[in-house]
């Protein structure tokens, strides 16, 4: 127990009991009257009884909630485990039971509690407890911090007993918490944390969390100090031991005697404070609590409660503090039936069964668990040893490698020790010691951990011999290798012997070597014979060398070497059958076919080499032995291995003459060449023959597929019905019935039409020879048209439907059984049927003889005619340009409109109703009238016949007329266009040919043109501007205008009326130039110097090129060719006024602009525009929001920086009460500058720049004056040295460097002199005065000194003083 916590809680306890019942009283919420229990045995202080209508009240209460004992409910926040909830629920059972039931629950604890009460008797009272508990709580471990929720199970008995003068309590109880085994960890020493083994190793950390086994006692005793005071202490004897697994015991096992006292204090008759503290070897708790009892309304049936807990872990785990508010409520009125507390030592009576039982008889407030590890080193582990071999005597240098190499580790070779040369955590070099005997040995290493880690066989002790090859066997084996090969020789080293084999080499690993008895040996290595076998590697075709290799060198090359064979093949067998008596000489033809090495399988029988005649590698036979009937494989064996079994390696036993079935098809073409199939019985593979007629088909040429089934190809022969049988070794078969007819081949003639419909349709007759009623099909382009589609007339005519098909020629053939014929001599030509789009023109004369354009698609040259009503065209007569046009003269027709059409190999295409009108002829018969201005404009009007509405046109000399207006087919009007004066022919034509021409139809009058003025008046020289002239009598499409030198062509003059036209000026150099108008009636007056060519301005420079965004700044431009009263000035795109001062200088003035930045200049003129490279820069006002410090010296001096923004580097100046200063400016928002000198007091401060002032920054400067309040000091040195130490305000800011002397004449021999103070930051002035004169024997005490910071003692620059030194 903390002793300084347990006498702060005695003397509280202490001052509680003398508090006199009058001050009690004084307690507003204290019951006016208390009177004693009438029960003897106790001091408890009982209040008034309820009110009827108060018992009513609480009454209801319960019957809502439907319980008997209280709920409460509590929240708590713990600095170990976070917010948690409390719920807790009492209940009483009957007079004598009750339970009292708790849950806790949070992210990082929970806690099940239940109690259960009995009353034995008036005076003893048990209770027992389960509890469950659990918590999250942090460990600690080598390779980092781990979080894990323990639980902790828990039961508990308290026993109490009432005495006559206190209250005698018993417990015990009983807890366990769980163990929880965590996953390893492994990390890399870094020299410190494993065990102090050398950084880099690799090393584990083995983790567990063991739970602890709590057991315990406790006796109490508790009495009544006074009526508002009650005191219990408690005596415990506590166990705990934790179940580790790495070591038998921990060190945090424990075990003794602990204490606890508890109190408890009415400060009021509703409010009590209650408090403990125990001191245990679990744990020691201090606990604090507050409960309140409110009387007014609903809240008199609750209880309010705050708590503050401390426990004091015992364990590496943290402390842990809480504090919680806790709300009861009262729902049973016979458990609480006073809203006031009350204190005793006696046991509780019926009606506080619960309210005793809130305490549980135990209740953990900890879990008990603690870190547990075992930290030690990874396993060592041996990969490799390099060189592996090495003398009998030792002495070698050997290099271990590995992983997790400790220092001070032990290498031994077999069981002798080696010497270490050099070591890091994963190579050891070391010196071999010399071995027992020759052979393998193991190497291990042990640790400091006194682990050993062994690699066997690692180590050769050898002797130096070369080994010696002396025979092999076999001497041959199959390519995919796999067969055993044992050589004979000397020397071989068991384990360390490798075996190169064409190249392949076969590690030692893979090498067995054996003794002549046949046992292993690792220590046989001398002389001795000895042999070794391996597996063969696969390896291609072919004799191939090999050699053995020890550490001691290779043999020389053995000379009967090894041959690799691959597995034989059969290609074909001749004959494929035979007798079942056998005898049947065979022939097989395959490869790799191997002379007295080579056996046959047939069937089950297998002939042995010395039977098999191995002509060739490709060919051998042999004599069938007798078999059964049926079909038997064949399969041939050689070293190289067995060939593979397929249906071509089969042979056949039989004795059964064919027979035969079907022949499909049974017709064929007379030139033969036509697989035909036969069906049938015994057939034999490559011995069966066709006789068809007189003519042999050998069975070379015979595939036979199964003892079923062949096919062949007839030979060719005259058309007709030929006989067939087949015949086999065993004989002949019957013949086959109807035989095999042969049929002529069929030819063809000519098609008619040869050409047709692309849509399909039409009838085609087709000549020629071998067509077949029923059997003659034809094709089209290679389709088969449809069977019902085709008629045979007879044997040299059919006919046939052309089905649809793309345009374009196909060839069309014929087939029937006797084959197919060769296709028609010129083929089947399909063409699309023509489209009809339009004709132009669409009209002409009743004579005919129209020149007529017909469009349109799939016209056909020399095959097309066009119908114009029911009168043809002959396509003789028709011009066919390409497939989409066509050109004819139409026929005579009578006056009125016909359809038209246009057909191409007798195909029509679609028709046109209306697709040409006859006309009658065109005449004229008046003009009106007949004259008018050569300027044109003129409307007139022409009488006559045959004038067609947007066809016919009208000619006055040999321009076109504007505006002409078909009005009916006898009259048109039309507007006359300019002409030079005079008489000209009118001419009236329609677009089929016909024209009518009247000479002098009209007359041109003249006229004159004039020019009056010119807007604007001057432009650019690179011309481009759009200028209009007014005057009179011009004459729309036929105006020039002339400038300076340059004529503009009345094409690019628009008239727009005869007296305003406009044009665009070309370019022109600068200067003046003369204008004038030229019409069909002549040119106009001369405008001298009508239109001035300004050059193109320039712009070089501004001046200033900055300003402020509230604009103001007025700019000079310098360029050139600048115009007064006719050069503006934009800035960003914003129109402003400019002032030409001369060509080559304007000036304006910046309007406001909202953001700040490079905004573009352009200077417009007549003559174009400049750019000012550049442009203009708005600049920000500055805004100036702070200063640090705020105050300083007036001597000045103090740096001082200003945050704001809009600061500029080289442009940014303060002032600072009216005195500028220059800034350093660090960035856009920070500046810094320095005081001056200046008078005490505040001073405005502001920033300027190019884009303005800021505002004074609030607050200001303050200048702060220094001032003396005393000075001491001690009687000068024989040197004349004085210390002066002088105490006043602001003296820190004040830099003293001069001290000055006065107030008698004596005192003013001391001269002004410069001084070097120290200053501290009590404001201490420390001040060494030297050179003080003799005469002043005291020195400057009792002089008037005054401190200056500069020799002229002025005030702006800081003077303190005077005051008098004392002594």
């Amino acid at each position: 127990m903390n002793p300084t916590k347990f006498r702060q809680l005695i003397a509280t306890v202490l001052l509680w009991s003398q508090i006199t019942p009058s001050v009690l009283a004084a307690i507003p919420s204290l019951p006016q009257t208390l009177t004693p229990s009438t029960n003897t045995a106790s001091s408890r202080l009982t209040p008034p009884p309820l009110a009827a209508d108060r018992q009513q009240s609480m009454s209801l209460s319960s019957s809502q909630l439907g319980l008997l004992g209280p709920l409460n409910a509590r929240i708590d926040y713990s600095s170990l485990t976070g917010t948690y909830v409390t719920g807790e629920f009492l209940k009483k059972i009957n007079d004598k039971m009750g339970v009292n039931l708790i849950g806790e629950y949070g992210a990082k604890q929970y806690r099940l509690n239940g109690t259960f009460g009995w009353l034995l008797n008036a005076k003893t009272f048990l209770k027992i407890t389960a509890e469950q508990f659990a918590q999250k709580l942090p460990f600690v471990f080598t390779t980092g911090n781990t979080e894990q929720k323990i639980k902790q199970n828990a039961v508990g008995a308290n026993l109490n007993h009432h005495l006559e003068f206190a209250n005698l309590s018993l417990g015990a109880y009983v807890a366990q918490a769980d163990s929880k085994r965590l996953a390893s960890t492994t990390f890399i020493s870094n020299g410190s944390n494993c065990h102090g083994f050398e950084a880099g190793l690799t090393c584990i950390d083995e983790r567990n969390i063991a739970g602890g086994k709590s057991s315990g006692a406790n006796l109490g005793m508790g009495a009544l100090i006074n009526p508002a005071t009650y005191l219990e202490g408690k005596v415990y004897y506590d166990a705990v031991h934790y179940r580790t697994i790495f070591t038998a015991h921990s060190d945090r096992d424990r075990d003794g005697l602990g204490a606890g006292i508890y109190a408890q204090r009415l400060l009021a008759a509703n409010l009590k404070l209650q408090a403990g503290i125990e001191a245990r070897k679990i744990y020691n708790t201090y606990d604090v609590a507050l409960y309140w009892k409110p009387t007014w309304g609903k809240f008199s049936e609750t209880e309010w409660s705050i708590h503050a807990q401390h426990v004091k872990s015992m364990n590496p785990t943290p402390d842990n503090t809480s504090v919680g508010v806790q709300v009861s409520f009262y729902a049973d009125k016979l458990i609480y039936n006073t809203p006031h507390y009350s204190l005793s030592h006696a046991l509780p009576v019926v009606d506080g069964i619960a309210s005793w039982i809130r305490q549980p008889a135990v209740k953990m407030n900890q879990v008990l668990a603690i870190a547990e590890e075992y930290v030690h080193l990874a396993d060592t582990k041996i990969n490799a040893i390099s060189p592996s071999f090495g003398p009998l005597a030792g002495g070698n240098t050997v290099t271990i490698f590995g992983t997790n190499f400790p220092l001070n580790s032990m290498v031994r070779f077999g069981n002798n020790i080696a010497t270490i040369v050099a070591m890091t955590t994963s190579s050891i070099t070391v010196t071999v010691p010399a071995g027992n005997e020759l052979g393998g040995v193991s190497v291990s290493i042990t640790t400091p951990e006194n682990k050993t880690t062994q690699l066997d066989n690692a180590y050769l002790y050898t002797n130096g011999a070369v080994p010696i090859v002396t025979g092999s066997t076999p001497s041959l084996g199959p390519t995919i290798g796999g067969i055993r090969i044992t050589l004979t020789g000397a020397n071989f080293v068991p384990g360390a012997t490798t075996v190169i084999i064409g190249g392949i080499v076969i590690p030692p690993s893979d090498v067995t070597v054996t003794t002549n008895d046949n046992t292993f040996a690792r220590s046989i290595i001398a002389t001795s014979p000895v042999s070794l076998s391996f597996i063969a590697p696969p390896h291609p075709k072919g004799t191939v060398v090999v050699s053995v290799a020890t550490p001691a060198g290779s043999s020389r090359t053995f000379s009967s070497r090894f041959t690799y064979v691959p597995p034989p093949t059969i290609e074909s067998i001749l004959p494929n059958s035979g007798a079942l008596a056998g005898g049947t000489v065979v022939t097989l033809i395959g490869d790799d076919f191997i002379a007295n090495r080579t056996s046959v399988k047939i069937g089950d029988i297998v002939i042995p080499p010395s039977s098999v005649q191995v002509i060739s590698p490709t060919q051998l036979s042999f004599v069938t032995p007798a078999q059964s009937a049926g079909d038997v494989k064949i399969t041939v064996l050689t070293p190289g291995g067995v060939s593979d079994n397929t249906s071509e390696t089969s042979f056949i036993y039989t004795n059964n003459a064919p027979t035969v079935g079907v022949l499909n098809p049974n017709t064929g073409p007379s030139s033969g060449g036509l697989t035909v199939n036969l069906t049938g019985s015994n057939f034999v593979p490559g011995n069966t023959s066709i006789t068809m007629g007189n003519v042999l088909i050998p069975a070379s040429v015979v595939q036979v597929t199964s003892a079923n089934s062949l096919s062949f190809d007839p030979p060719p022969r005259a058309p007709g019905k030929v006989p067939l049988f087949v015949t086999t070794p065993v004989g002949n078969s019957g013949l086959v019935a109807d035989g095999y007819t042969y049929v002529a081949s069929p030819a063809v003639g000519t098609l008619t039409p040869a050409e047709v419909n692309s849509q399909g349709g039409t009838v085609v007759t087709l000549s020629g020879s071998g067509f077949v009623i029923g059997g003659t099909q034809v094709l089209v382009d290679g389709v088969m048209v449809n069977a019902a589609d085709v008629t045979v007339n007879s044997a040299d005519s059919l006919s046939f439907i052309a089905p649809s098909h793309a345009a374009g020629n196909v060839a069309v053939s014929v087939s029937t059984a006797g084959g197919v014929s060769g296709n028609v001599s010129g083929g089947l030509t399909y063409v699309n049927a023509p489209v009809l789009t339009n004709l132009t023109p669409n009209s002409g004369p009743v004579a005919g003889g129209t020149q007529v354009t017909v469009n349109g698609s799939n016209f056909v040259a020399g095959n097309t005619r066009v119908t114009f009503g029911d009168v043809v065209v002959d396509a003789s007569a028709v011009t066919v340009v390409s497939a989409n046009q066509l050109t004819l003269q139409t026929p005579a027709q009578a006056a009125g409109t016909v359809a038209v059409k246009v057909s191409t190999y007798g195909i029509s295409s679609n028709t046109i109703s209306n697709g040409f009108t006859y006309q009658d002829p065109l005449s004229v018969t008046a003009i009106n009238p007949s004259t008018g201005p050569a300027t044109g404009g003129t409307t007139v009007t022409i009488t006559g016949t045959n004038f067609i509405e947007n066809d016919t046109t009208v000619l006055v000399g040999m321009l076109p007329a504007t505006t002409v207006t078909v009005n009916s087919s006898t009259s048109l009007t039309f507007v006359t266009p300019a002409q030079l004066p005079g008489s000209f022919s009118v001419t009236v034509s329609n677009t089929d040919g016909s024209s009518v021409v009247v000479q002098d139809g009209f007359n041109y009058t003249p006229t004159y043109v004039t020019a009056d003025s010119i807007t604007p008046a001057s432009g650019a020289t690179q011309g481009g501007d759009v200028v209009s002239i007014t005057g009179s009598n011009f004459v729309a499409q036929n105006t020039s205008v002339h400038i300076g030198n340059i004529t503009i062509p009345s094409a690019e003059v628009n008239v727009q009326s005869t007296t305003l036209l406009t044009f665009t000026t070309p370019a022109y150099t600068a200067g003046q130039v003369d204008v004038y108008v030229t019409t069909p009636s002549g040119n106009s007056n001369l405008i001298v110097g009508g239109f001035t060519y300004n050059g193109s301005p320039t712009a070089t420079g501004l001046s200033p090129a900055t300003g402020p965004v509230a604009g103001g700044t007025v700019v000079t431009v310098s360029g050139s060719n600048f115009v007064a009263g006719n050069t503006s000035v934009s800035i960003d795109g914003q129109q402003v006024a400019a002032t030409v001062n001369s060509p080559n200088s304007l000036s304006f003035t910046t309007p406001a602009t909202q953001t700040a930045g490079s905004k573009t200049v352009t200077v417009t003129t007549a003559g174009g525009s400049a750019v000012v490279a550049g442009g203009f820069t708005y600049v920000a006002a500055p805004t100036a929001t702070g200063l640090s410090p705020t105050s300083g010296s007036t001597a000045g001096g103090t740096e001082v920086s200003v945050s704001g923004s809009n600061f500029v580097v080289g442009n940014t100046i303060v002032n600072i009460g009216g005195t500028q200063v220059t800034a350093t400016v660090n960035s856009t928002t920070n500046l810094s500058f320095i005081t001056p000198a200046e008078t005490a007091g505040n001073k405005t401060v502001t920033v300027s720049t190019l884009g303005g002032t800021s505002a004074a920054i609030a607050g200001g400067y303050t200048y702060l004056a220094p001032s003396l309040a005393s000075c001491s000091a001690a009687l000068p040195s024989l040197g004349g040295i004085q210390l002066v130490t002088c105490l006043g305000v602001n003296l820190t800011l004040f830099r003293t460097t001069y001290i000055k002397a006065s107030g008698s004449a004596a005192c003013s021999t001391f001269p002004t002199q410069s001084i070097v103070p120290s200053i501290n930051i009590l404001g201490q002035v420390i001040i060494t005065a030297i050179n003080i004169p003799s005469s002043l024997v005291r020195g400057l005490v009792g002089c008037q000194i005054e401190l200056c910071s500069n020799s002229s003692c002025s005030v702006l620059g800081g003077v303190a003083g005077p005051v008098i030194v004392t002594a």
